[in-house]
């Protein structure tokens, strides 16, 4: 499990090593337990990170995934058409991936839409309903 320092330092150096593997720069859509943190919900803490994208380059998807990274939520979770106009940018003085974490209204819609237990809990134990 990782904290919020933890998930940066791991953000961090996936941007640092993708840039030497010479992946062409692009956003990654962060949504999830890992949204969550990255706004600043209390008492959350990760063992991944979720991420919705479509286009990677040939070997991107097994190298995100080797840091902790994973695109699986794409094929379960519906996300409204324009989530990318409510996201939060973050950089972080990386030159590969910039971050766009999902707003807090689209982290709920998509726990809540998932109907899965344990996204319901993440969400009264969090603060991101107050």
């Amino acid at each position: 499990m990782f904290n919020t320092a933890e998930v940066i330092e791991n953000l961090i150096l996936m941007d640092d090593y993708a840039g030497q593997m010479g992946y062409e720069p692009k956003k990654l859509f962060i949504i999830g337990g890992t949204a969550m943190m990255l706004h600043g919900c209390q008492n959350k803490f990760s063992s991944d990170v979720d991420i919705v994208n479509e286009d990677f380059e040939e070997g991107e998807l097994d190298f995100i995934n080797s840091f902790a990274t994973n695109n699986d939520a794409a094929e379960v979770v519906l996300i409204a058409d324009d989530f990318e106009s409510r996201v939060k940018t973050m950089n972080f003085g990386g030159k590969t991936y910039t971050y766009c974490v999902a707003s807090l209204e689209d982290i709920v819609a998509t726990k809540v839409g998932r109907l899965d237990v344990s996204d319901m809990q993440d969400l009264r134990e969090s603060d991101i309903l107050e």
